[in-house]
């Protein structure tokens, strides 16, 4: 491995298309069609595909990819009077060879900037100028970064406004035994009832029938666990402050002309999103929406789960019921306490995360969390009162 580079590289694809492969040194690889800006593919280490691109899936211009995750722009489904997720996803993007720079402490090893302008066409049906700017990247371990920059371009002094998503489609084992954390008690607008507000009850989202909803207000990161391949997803976005959940289900799925009768068992999108209120932008103002995902181990034991029943001990007894469900579900990849502990400070978060070892009676504290992120205040820079615990790189929790 020693000497080896990041790969960037535009070839061919489907039905003659162009696409650039990523290739991180690790092994890790994404693909992106010009076609849409659209990521087709997203592969770990063992190259082994997360996304999910359906069978059926057409690369014929202008219909859309089905899979991977395409960009919806200027409009997210049927919020406005554009076609449905609006029409960045069936656009040709070009190379961009002049894009503004990003952060010095961003890292990226394998990365392309694409950019997409209106043409004459666009301009009739959403008559605005502006300048779409996408990095995609892979990070050094095999995380997959999608960055949207939107630029108000227009001379005519005019705002303009629109929604947005990352449509992402994550490929699972069964749909049946995936379960969404992270949106627990939001409120929600679900599509299937005329985008009536409701508000989310349980622990979790799971899945037995059609889903189409999208949460408000949601947090920086969300999980995808899929106990079956016992792979958790982590979503992380920045200016994305909705999440759209959705599974067409079976009879839906038999009405797509370009997905497959029981494809419905096999994928699940959790899409970052801007919906409910959107985004409006003067001339010369830029909007900036990040979204981050990674894949990593995860396990799962079934009835373990209730903290009265698992024989460890909790040491904190103000912990609530979801901090210490949280707290087990940690506990449970390894009979382990945490000897070693890393903080990092990014986009205004401190991360803890935890690397567990030989014990025989686990003790997590929340005081000894907090002193650990009061010790590494003045290093971070941040007055640590925003706090997120991520154990084995999986797991959050906020005291």
């Amino acid at each position: 491995m020693a000497g080896e580079k990041p790969q960037v590289e535009i070839v061919k694809g489907v039905n003659g298309l162009d696409k650039v492969v990523l290739r991180e040194v690790r092994g890790s690889s994404a693909e992106v069609y010009l076609y849409g800006g659209h990521v087709t593919s997203w592969k770990n280490d063992h190259e082994e595909e997360l996304l999910f691109l359906s069978n059926k899936a057409m690369f014929k211009p202008p219909k859309a990819i089905r899979g991977g995750i395409p960009i919806c722009f200027p409009q997210f489904g049927s919020h406005g009077t554009l076609e449905q997720h609006g029409f960045a996803r069936n656009r040709f993007w070009s190379i961009d060879t002049d894009p503004p720079p990003f952060p010095a402490n961003i890292s990226h090893n394998a990365f392309v900037d694409l950019i997409l302008k209106p043409s004459e066409e666009d301009a009739k049906i959403w008559p605005h100028s502006y300048e779409f700017r996408l990095r995609v990247a892979l990070g050094p371990g095999g995380d997959l970064m999608l960055t949207s920059r939107i630029r108000n371009t227009n001379n005519d002094g005019k705002a303009f406004s629109f929604t947005f998503a990352y449509h992402t489609y994550f490929l699972v084992s069964d749909i049946s035994e995936v379960r969404v954390e992270g949106l627990e008690t939001l409120d929600y607008l679900d599509n299937l009832q005329e985008k009536e507000r409701f508000t989310e009850q349980g622990d979790a989202i799971t899945f037995e029938s059609e889903v189409d909803k999208i949460y408000l207000s949601t947090p920086s990161k969300i999980a995808i666990i899929d106990h079956e391949k016992k792979r958790t997803f982590v979503l992380r976005k920045d200016g994305l402050p909705d999440a759209v959940v959705w599974n067409p289900w079976d009879k839906k799925a038999k009405a797509m002309s370009d997905f497959g009768d029981d494809e419905y068992k096999h994928m699940l999108c959790v899409e970052a999103a801007v919906v409910e209120k959107p985004i409006t932008l003067k001339p010369g103002e830029e909007w900036k929406g990040r979204l981050e995902l990674s894949a990593v181990p995860s396990s799962y034991c079934s009835g373990q789960l209730d903290p009265q029943k698992f024989p460890l001990r909790l040491v904190d007894p103000s912990l609530s019921r979801m901090e210490q469900y949280i707290v087990v579900r940690v506990l449970l990849e390894a009979l382990v306490d945490c000897d070693l502990i890393i903080c990092l400070f990014a986009s205004g978060v401190i991360i803890i995360k935890l690397k567990f070892n030989n014990l025989s009676t686990p003790v997590v504290s929340t005081m000894k969390i907090k002193e650990m992120v009061q010790h590494h205040e003045e290093d971070l820079g941040s007055d640590g009162h925003d706090v997120n615990i991520w154990a084995n790189g999986m797991h959050k929790w906020k005291p």
